[in-house]
């Protein structure tokens, strides 16, 4: 697994957490206090789905920081069967 889906995927475990976070909160939830926390736990909830999506997003930094390192090492790989042959 390439770290470009690790990364995605330890974003998404977190956004179901902070999600679960939020059903039990909901749930528990008496007086402004938890109001408050979930809110919170909503807006970092927000912040994490958006992240998810321009990592998701064809073309964003990261995709293109992926798709560089993948022709690095297709032109590593090139250069070793050259030397090799030789």
């Amino acid at each position: 697994m390439s770290e470009w889906e690790s990364c995605r995927r330890r974003l998404l475990e977190q956004a179901n957490e902070f999600k679960t976070r939020i059903g039990k909160l909901l749930s528990d939830a008496k007086g402004r206090e938890s109001e408050a926390e979930v809110e919170a736990l909503r807006s970092r909830l927000r912040e994490m789905e958006a992240r998810v999506r321009e990592l998701s997003r064809p073309g964003s930094a990261l995709d293109e920081l992926r798709q560089g390192a993948g022709r690095t090492v297709g032109k590593l790989k090139e250069v070793w069967r050259k030397t090799i042959a030789r």
